[in-house]
């Protein structure tokens, strides 16, 4: 047998010359979602393109506020402070299914974020220029939906409802006035993508790497699920604070309190595997199943 054998279907772009980055499936409709360079598509089951849209290049520059505001320099070198032609790399995809939308971030403009609509994503919500993701290329950005609670406006009070929840790694782009915007981890209003709870006396639904470290202790966010009360993150990340010293990556699974509006609740243990004695403790991907019934038993 061949590797060709198993291809069913394929979908191909001749005017996408990037690469295709995110991909999520709503499993009411079959519809495939395809995040890439400049590009994002909505496809059927048979992975006919019923929809594309082109995302970029945008006019702007990772040391400049959002769209529609003046690009300020500090200084009398300011060829860094010039928007220019960028392209927009589909940083994260999720399915908003109970809004009927597609949630699609991008690294232009602050690393913003869209929502699209789900049976034709050429219609958009209006802008909502909040940095949710990082502005890069290449740094992670881990988005899913679940149980929380958000603030409610007129008061400190907080409500239950489905809120966003992000794991973002630091970006390596731009002013720390505008990096410093995307915690590690947060939960975030899904109407407006403001961190959920977050007022002048609580730290939020949020939480953040110490200043000190935050260049240096990168966590990549792989995946992300609620279940049971808790929500949960998992990261490849350094296994000390020692930016100096040889550095080893380890997994971790993050466990927040749905109910936690200060994210106090915040806790993470090792996750690691072992196989004849070596050790398989690089996260790669992962996926959320019910226990066969011999494992179920054997869990208790």
């Amino acid at each position: 047998c061949t590797t060709a054998e198993y291809i069913q279907e394929t979908f191909e772009d001749a005017t996408n010359t990037g690469d295709f980055n995110n991909l999520v499936v709503d499993s009411n409709t079959g519809r495939l979602y395809v995040g890439a360079v400049n590009k994002l598509y909505q496809l059927n089951e048979r992975l006919g393109q019923e929809k594309a849209v082109t995302t970029g290049p945008k006019m702007d520059n990772a040391n400049c506020p959002p769209e529609g505001q003046e690009c300020y320099c500090p200084s009398n070198e300011c060829d860094d402070f010039i928007r220019k032609p960028t392209n927009s790399i589909n940083k994260a995809l999720v399915i908003d299914k109970a809004n009927a939308r597609i949630i699609a971030c991008f690294n232009v403009f602050q690393g913003h974020c869209e929502k699209r609509d789900l049976q034709d994503i050429s219609q958009m919500d209006p802008h909502i220029l909040k940095s949710v993701v990082p502005n890069d290329e290449t740094s992670s950005a881990l988005l899913f939906i679940g149980p929380g609670v958000v603030k409610v406006q007129t008061s400190d009070n907080v409500v239950s409802a489905e809120v966003l929840y992000v794991g973002a790694t630091r970006s390596t782009k731009g002013l720390d006035l505008y990096r410093d915007l995307v915690p590690a981890i947060s939960s975030r209003n899904l109407l407006s993508f403001n961190i959920a709870y977050n007022t002048i006396t609580h730290s939020g639904t949020k939480k953040e790497i110490e200043h000190s470290l935050r260049d240096t202790f990168r966590a990549h966010y792989v995946a992300g699920f609620s279940t049971d009360n808790f929500s949960y993150f998992l990261a490849v990340q350094p296994n000390n604070t020692n930016a100096n010293g040889a550095t080893r990556h380890v997994t971790r699974i993050v466990r927040v309190c749905q109910r936690d509006k200060d994210y106090v609740s915040y806790a993470e243990v090792p996750l690691e595997c072992t196989h004849m004695g070596a050790k398989y403790d690089i996260l790669r991907a992962a996926v959320i199943a019910h226990p066969g019934a011999d494992l179920a038993i054997s869990l208790g």
